[in-house]
């Protein structure tokens, strides 16, 4: 399978791959009878997932949660396994991928293999019996992310052909876009004396963001699609947001596709953000908002916090699954001395990026802020009450809406059961209604103006079908496969650059 993530390559070749990009077919949607999802017993399982990550963590583990990524000269000849059908069995195929992270592509081409040979369950026929079954995936998988994004396919939620996932969204996904209209006035170098230089060429930070053709310019709020760590935009938002907010007569969607996936240094992610927040508001003469997920949480506050000029044409910010102090759990992708993506070293929990990010002023937002986020969320924690990653501060006064699912929902509706996870996050119907009145009205979203017990009960927004439910979960196995090829892994974070250094903490050194 050809690799992909559009990495840096010729434009010719980039242009040849984004070519074979098209529509994921899923499953026809339909009526559903009403299924009454077992919740108790997937409960207490994520309970106790949840506990063993607390526990791994308090006795400082070191061992990976398997041996998936140990580090070898090379990979080995493949050991095929015919009709992977338990999870045991798939266990067992996961344990035996033994790779050096530095031939990504020999180990995310193992990793396509193993879910070749996966034999699904029958798909899931409403979305409450689908959302049952990310439940039991994840609650199945406690630290392992691959072996959960294999789970998915196991239990027949997602395609194992990762090409046909993405297939489809090479529109929303591309990265080669002629955005001809100049803003004035230029925003580039520098938009205010007191922005940060960016390092990126113009011209390749304004190919990233698409326009789409209904774009109105103006007539109704652009919202930047900001997308997650090894995603891209499009095939991340469009079966979620994309597509509520494109049915609203409000929003405009605009989606912006970083280079490499957001898998490079975050400090440069955040020039593109910072790029696409002046560039859409200066063509469309009013104030954006934006919508990130999960690492684009990190990127906008960077991008706000040293590109000042961004500030004051923000009308709002939502961030789903956002990680404002990283993560205690990044270390399980990456152990010590494993290569690894700049990002992700990068958004441990006390990675420098973060120590940098949050001095000074950095651990409060810069524009109206709606954050939502889950006790379940299987890539980020700790994410409970006001001592999560997700929860935002408002120091500097410019109002703070933080939607801590499980407070209004409780576990056991499903606003807040299990499957309210990290990606799940984008179909919750409680978080949507939220993030509406934000972009509509401005500022944080106001709790009060949402019907909370109504949302609550619903298993995923209006507007959303069993086949967007599936198309959001398949964003998981090709984030995974994204991780494993990224060809550019270090052992060490970024340096901080030298506009950011004054903020780097006392205790920190800068590599």
């Amino acid at each position: 399978m050809g690799q992909l993530q559009k990495f840096r390559g010729s434009s010719t070749e980039c242009r040849r791959q984004a070519s074979s990009y098209k529509r994921l077919s899923l499953l026809k949607d339909g009526r559903y009878n009403f299924f009454v999802v077992l919740l108790s017993p997937i409960f207490f399982l994520m309970m106790m997932r949840l506990l063993l990550v607390r526990l791994v963590l308090c006795i400082g583990g070191i061992a990976y949660a398997s041996t998936i990524l140990a580090r070898s000269d090379k990979l080995g000849p493949r050991q095929v396994q015919v009709n992977i059908t338990t999870n045991e069995l798939l266990d067992t195929a996961i344990q035996g991928l033994e790779a050096d992270f530095e031939d990504g592509l020999l180990v995310a081409s193992a990793f396509q293999d193993i879910l070749n040979d996966i034999v699904p369950s029958t798909a899931p026929g409403s979305i409450p019996e689908a959302l049952s079954r990310v439940s039991s995936a994840y609650a199945a998988n406690p630290t392992n992310f691959l072996e959960e994004a294999a789970a998915l396919v196991l239990n027949g939620l997602v395609p194992s052909d990762l090409e046909s996932i993405v297939d489809g969204y090479t529109i929303e996904s591309d990265q080669f876009n002629q955005n001809a209209e100049n803003p004035k006035p230029p925003i580039y170098p520098q938009k205010s004396a007191e922005d940060a230089p960016y390092d990126i060429p113009e011209e390749t930070l304004r190919s990233r963001i698409y326009i789409p053709p209904t774009f109105t310019y103006g007539e109704k709020v652009p919202v930047i699609l900001v997308p997650p760590t090894a995603g891209e935009a499009g095939y991340s938002f469009s079966p979620n947001y994309g597509k509520l907010l494109a049915a609203t007569s409000y929003a405009d969607p605009v989606y912006l596709n970083v280079a490499d996936a957001m898998l490079d240094d975050i400090q440069d992610n955040a020039e593109y953000v910072a790029y696409a927040i002046n560039y859409i508001s200066a063509i469309s003469s009013r104030n954006v908002s934006i919508v990130g997920f999960s690492q684009a949480s990190v990127a906008v506050r960077w991008a706000e916090k040293y590109w000042p000029s961004t500030r004051s044409v923000i009308s709002s910010d939502v961030h789903v699954s956002p990680d404002y102090h990283g993560s205690e759990i990044a270390y399980l992708l990456c152990p010590s001395s494993v290569p690894c993506p700049p990002a992700i070293l990068q958004q441990d929990y006390n990675s420098l990026f973060i120590a940098t990010m949050r001095n000074n002023g950095g651990d409060s937002p810069y524009a109206p802020l709606t954050t939502l986020y889950s006790l379940f969320d299987e890539a980020v924690q700790p994410q409970e009450g006001t001592t999560a990653s997700g929860y935002s501060t408002d120091a500097h006064d410019v109002g703070v809406t933080n939607v801590y699912m499980q407070q209004y929902c409780g576990t056991l509706l499903p606003g807040g059961a299990p499957y309210n996870t990290h990606e799940g996050l984008l179909y919750n119907a409680l978080g949507w209604a939220v993030a509406q009145d934000a972009i509509k009205n401005g500022g944080p979203g106001e709790i009060s103006n949402v019907d909370i017990a109504a949302e609550c009960e619903k298993f995923a927004a209006d507007g959303l079908s069993l086949d967007d439910i599936l198309a959001t979960e398949a964003i998981v196995p090709v984030v995974g496969f994204n991780f494993l090829a990224y060809p550019n892994k270090v052992v060490q974070e970024p340096p901080i650059k030298a506009y950011a250094s004054k903020d780097i903490p006392a205790g920190y050194t800068n590599t």
